[in-house]
């Protein structure tokens, strides 16, 4: 299969969307932290909790991105998630 060079695109650009959702989650977080009016008052846990948080609504889309391209095969549904995401970054 990586022998065929559109494949080798095509599996790339599967994982680059990986990489950009993590991105995008990456966003997610530092704005959510950032924007916490008095982070101090929180302890650890509470910091911790809210990270975790974010680390699995990002692992869940991720899963769920997988799932509904059947890790890239279905290249209309790639096509979907591509510019989906693309979109996401450059909000």
């Amino acid at each position: 299969m990586l022998n065929d060079s559109a494949q080798r695109r095509s599996i790339l650009r599967h994982e680059q969307t990986h990489f950009d959702l993590v991105e995008v989650h990456a966003r997610r977080m530092r704005s959510a932290f950032r924007d916490l009016a008095h982070p101090c008052t929180l302890s650890d846990t509470e910091l911790s909790a809210m990270a975790e948080r974010f680390s699995q609504e990002e692992k869940a889309e991720q899963r769920r991105y997988d799932d509904e391209t059947n890790h890239g095969l279905l290249a209309d549904k790639q096509a979907g998630w591509n510019a989906a995401v693309a979109r996401r970054l450059a909000q």
